[in-house]
């Protein structure tokens, strides 16, 4: 069992918040599950090898929100607001090749190791909102403010890949039956809901999903989980 928080990679680069510019995050969300390790070398090593595969439950997503508010020539007050929230549900299949190292020759309930490989997942929901606010107002107290608002949600888990592919990374160490370990996987695909654009009431232009995957072509999503299993033998 553990928590992870996700990155959505490949998003806005230019024009707009630049401190966002690697991606958004949100956290923490449950992951759950079972593996099973194979020992490949022989147990007595201090350096062995070994396979590991598995399911697991895996709830992500990540969310993102910007406001800011300009006064132009103390003429003119310009006030933005915007904010884009993905929650998805994935069934995860593992499948990681592990090198184990002993570091106390007398100590063999302590080892340390580390892992790579692919995560099969398959997206169980995903449901995505935006909103968005603006307004241009006149100090002079001429006009009304000028103001416009978006907001659109939806289950978009037709819209997503059903079948995606990770890369995983894995660090990590073992203390008699305890396992504690550290794993960053990133999407080997685009992650994009497609079709989204068609009937999304949030303009392209207002839209922070929308306009990242535009100016990048393509979303990548990268999640780090933080893990402390339990050995039943």
């Amino acid at each position: 069992m553990g928590l992870n928080s996700t990155r959505m990679l490949e998003v806005v680069t230019e024009n707009v918040h630049d401190e966002f510019t690697t991606g958004t995050t949100r956290g923490n969300f449950l992951l759950a599950g079972i593996e099973t390790e194979f020992r490949i070398t022989a147990k007595s090593k201090r350096f062995g090898l070994s396979a590991v595969t598995g399911c697991s439950y895996l709830a992500n997503g990540f969310y993102y929100d910007y406001q800011s508010g300009v006064d132009i020539s103390n003429l003119f007050n310009i006030y933005g607001y915007e904010k884009t929230e993905l929650k998805m549900k994935y069934v995860q299949f593992p499948l990681e090749l592990k090198l184990n190292w002993q570091p106390f020759p007398l100590v063999e309930n302590f080892n340390l190791f580390v892992g790579a490989g692919v995560s099969g997942s398959i997206l169980l929901e995903a449901h995505l909102a935006e909103e968005g606010i603006y307004s241009i107002s006149s100090n002079l107290g001429t006009n009304p403010p000028s103001t416009s608002y978006y907001q659109d949600e939806a289950d978009v888990t037709n819209l997503g890949r059903k079948q995606s592919l990770f890369r995983r990374l894995e660090l990590g160490g073992r203390y008699k039956r305890f396992q504690f370990s550290w794993r960053v996987s990133k999407s080997l695909q685009d992650m994009y809901f497609k079709g989204l654009e068609d009937n999304w009431a949030v303009p392209v232009d207002r839209s922070y999903y929308l306009t990242s995957r535009n100016l990048n072509g393509k979303i990548l999503e990268k999640y780090v989980e933080v893990v402390v299993g339990y050995r039943i033998f």
